[in-house]
């Protein structure tokens, strides 16, 4: 079924559940079970974000802008045409990263990726 390291959790799941069933015997050399914590991610300056979505989603300049302006009408981003690189004290990133992953949001294929 498999050989060689397994990373993430649904690959695991399904060799477990395919030796369950009988399909073959495995052995597991080692276990290692870790938490990471990553920090606050710093803000964006427009320039910023436009070279990142370019570098990292291959969206153009167009499109991240309008992806911006749609986030911006949701109340998830501060205004995107601002120079700003600060977050407000009362900014609730949780609930902004909820906001983003919710299963409906349109940009959500991009963010799994």
């Amino acid at each position: 079924l498999c050989s060689g390291d397994v990373w993430d959790s649904a690959t695991a799941q399904g060799l477990a559940e395919a030796l369950r069933a009988g399909a073959q015997t495995a052995t597991i050399q080692s276990i290692r079970v870790w938490r990471s914590q990553a920090s606050r991610p710093l803000p964006l300056n427009t320039v910023a974000m436009l070279k990142m979505a370019s570098d990292e989603l291959g969206i153009g300049p167009g499109d991240s802008m309008a992806l911006a302006e749609r986030l911006y009408l949701k109340g998830i981003l501060s205004y995107p045409r601002t120079e700003t690189d600060k977050y407000p004290e009362n900014f609730d990133l949780r609930a902004t990263a909820r906001v983003l992953a919710a299963p409906d949001a349109p940009w959500r294929d991009h963010a799994m990726a």
